[in-house]
């Protein structure tokens, strides 16, 4: 150990010579997080959790210069995805894919592929035809990259995540995650400090930053909107949607944990931060949320009628209270309505002009331009609605591959949700019901935001492959109260 501890110092010291000081600690951070995989017995679980909790942290390295992209493409719209990197969150799955295949390779686990998955390689390959034709086939490889990457992980969920224990595992994560953003964007909020926590050279503006971040930009002094570990507010409040209905299931009787009064006070502290968002997308998909999860617990009888009736009357009393400050919200930056009319507009006539192979893949909204009937004023954000992607997920995905591609992906999830809809009705198993009921109200809520907000952050798309994996399992989870871990104590 002392050779290897030397070895590793001399490593260090000599990279120090050559790369930033932030890059060299990668080296023995990793190193700490291998350690544990040694001795502990659930090592799968443990690589699941930094699998899950890498999610909130925006830490990549682009594989080539972007910079250089920008230039090349004359890019001077809002994108995203326009290099090829890879994220920490990455380099965990790796050692979980790594798992996988050795449980595979060397324990005779078998392979699942179910039917269904046909349609997800049906959009990807209408996906990948877009690309004929389209004006950078390069952006449309970016984004080809990840989203094969999102189908792998679908694919891992199918065959590791089968057990009752690492869906707890994940439902628990998922209330850490739901407060730590929760207490990040109070915490920004008080002490205004909105740098985003990002790694490396971002080439960001801070004064733009804080520009775009006003509540109300027509006032000479605003509130600033807050946010999580992730860029921006609506990436927070997004990744926060795909966590808050498995806390909200835990605030009532249920059969995976107790302590409901303690996941009540988490849950309420995290829901009420990410109002400092002020972002009117989260209100309604909170709210619409909120109700799904009172309409199934009253269904399922996990509320008693005294409670029914004070949840009620706090519901009335709570929206009477915050109906003021939610209509001034609601009036603030009312240019955000009339633009995202004008980018439905656009985004519908390019759907009429490529009706079957779109524009291409990540090449909506750099084509928006042509679209625009107004000249550009920088005073007018009405005249500059083609600089950000379209705020409608099935419009925007139409418009890039087709209509027929898209209808494939919108029938894979359609039906991924059918059979979580049938799990949470009709299943005898009650922790397998709850998890139905968790991934139910995940899927309308997004189905619900994806009207009025991109759907575009890569953990928030990991999140919702892996669910649609899991959904599958649900059948296998019931009938198989022996399964333990995700890879059955096999190492």
């Amino acid at each position: 150990m002392l050779c290897v501890g030397v070895g590793i110092g001399i490593l260090v010291a000599l990279a120090s010579y050559v790369t930033k000081t932030a890059y060299v600690a990668l080296l023995p951070c990793g190193l700490m997080l291998m350690l544990p995989t040694l001795f502990l017995k659930h090592f799968r679980l443990y690589w699941f959790v930094i699998f899950l909790l890498s999610m909130q942290f925006t830490i990549t390295k682009n594989l080539n210069d972007g910079l250089a992209v920008i230039d090349a493409l004359q890019i001077d719209y809002t994108i995203d995805n326009f290099t090829f990197e890879i994220s920490a969150t990455d380099l965990a799955f790796l050692v979980l894919l790594a798992i996988w295949a050795n449980d595979w390779m060397f324990h005779r686990r078998p392979l699942r592929f179910p039917p269904v998955t046909w349609l997800a390689v049906g959009y990807l390959g209408l996906a990948l035809l877009s690309l004929v034709g389209a004006p950078s086939p390069y952006l449309g490889m970016v984004e080809i990259f990840r989203q094969i990457r999102f189908l792998i992980v679908f694919l891992f969920a199918v065959n590791c995540l089968d057990s009752k224990l690492a869906v707890r595992v994940l439902t628990i994560v998922g209330v850490i995650i739901l407060v730590t953003q929760g207490g990040m964007t109070a915490a920004r909020f008080e002490t205004g400090y909105m740098t985003p926590l990002t790694f490396g050279n971002t080439h960001q503006d801070l004064s733009q930053i804080t520009e775009y971040l006003s509540v109300d930009r027509t006032a000479g002094v605003s509130a600033v909107r807050s946010f999580g570990t992730l860029g921006s507010p609506g990436s927070t409040v997004r990744l926060c949607l795909m966590v808050i209905p498995f806390a909200l299931f835990l605030c009532v009787r249920n059969a995976m944990f107790r302590m409901q009064f303690v996941f009540a006070t988490l849950t309420a502290f995290g829901i009420l931060s990410l109002v400092l968002t002020f972002t009117r997308v989260y209100y309604i998909t909170t709210v619409v949320q909120i109700l799904l999860v009172f309409f199934i617990a009253v269904r399922d009888r996990m509320l008693k009628r005294e409670e029914i009736i004070l949840i009620v009357l706090l519901g009335i009393a709570a929206t009477a209270a915050v109906s003021p400050k939610l209509y001034e919200q609601f009036t603030v930056r009312e240019d955000s309505a009339s633009v995202r009319i004008l980018q439905y507009e656009a985004t519908a006539r390019m759907i009429l002009d490529n009706p079957f192979i779109g524009v291409g893949l990540n090449n909506g909204t750099g084509l928006k331009r042509k679209y625009a009937t107004a000249s550009f004023n920088k005073a007018d954000p009405d005249t500059q609605f083609y600089l950000e992607p379209t705020h409608n997920a099935y419009l925007s995905l139409a418009c890039e591959i087709g209509i027929p591609g898209a209808l494939l992906f919108f029938a894979f999830f359609g039906r991924i949700a059918q059979l979580a809809w049938r799990q949470s009705r009709h299943s005898t198993d009650p922790e397998v019901k709850l998890i139905a009921n968790m991934l139910v109200v995940v899927f309308c809520s997004v189905a619900i935001n994806s009207l009025m907000d991109p759907l575009d952050e890569y953990p928030v798309l990991m999140l919702l492959w892996m669910y649609a994996g899991i959904t599958l399992n649900l059948p296998r989870m019931a009938q198989d109260q022996a399964a333990v871990i995700p890879g059955r104590g096999a190492r």
